[in-house]
């Protein structure tokens, strides 16, 4: 019986449907992964410079829609009040969560 720690595949193997022999132990996948975050991932230099260009994107995404919104303000209020309130009570079904629809 093979320790399905060591290889997630271990089934695959036994059964014969896996030509993949090498193994590594979890603990050491796990070991090598850590490693990697510590060393290349998690540098303070680099998690600054992720920082301010995932602020810079939210702040891009914040403009775009706050711009979308305006536009949508501004066709909605050319409406005939009519369809105004058509788009409006249509708009608002679709934000509805589905469980609130039945």
């Amino acid at each position: 019986m093979l320790n399905i720690r060591e290889r997630p595949e271990a089934e695959d193997l036994e059964k014969g449907t896996c030509g993949n022999h090498l193994t590594i132990r979890r603990e050491e996948v796990e070991g090598r992964v850590l490693k990697a975050l510590k060393e290349r991932l998690l540098r303070q230099d680099l998690f600054e410079e992720f920082c301010e260009e995932f602020t810079r994107e939210m702040n891009r995404l914040r403009v775009e829609h706050r711009a979308n919104l305006v536009t949508c303000q501004r066709e909605l209020a050319g409406l005939e009040p009519g369809a105004r309130g058509w788009c409006i009570r249509s708009w608002t079904a679709c934000r509805r969560p589905r469980s609130a629809m039945s």
